[in-house]
């Protein structure tokens, strides 16, 4: 009975701290070095004033996000305030 009671009572804090480890994960598109240095790239091109150039590279960092950049953005944009 008592190995029971130790066992449950070292599983438990596991347990309770599952959910918030996972809620603290980035997702993966966020962690994939190719994205961010297709980002980076954009960034930079769009600061170069080469918008061709750079928009092609945001649609390849979307693409290589499995199109979750995008809808991050329109979620964003229907969030913002009117008139911004």
């Amino acid at each position: 009975m008592r190995r029971q009671i130790l066992s449950a009572s070292l599983c438990l804090p596991s347990l309770i701290c599952l959910p918030v480890a996972k809620a603290q994960q980035t997702p993966t598109f966020q962690s994939d070095p190719k994205f961010v240095s297709t980002v980076a790239e954009a960034k930079k091109l769009a600061a170069q004033r080469m918008y061709d150039f750079a928009i092609d590279h945001y649609k390849k960092a979307n693409k290589i996000s499995g199109k979750k950049l995008v809808a991050k953005a329109k979620a964003a944009r229907e969030s913002a305030p009117a008139g911004n």
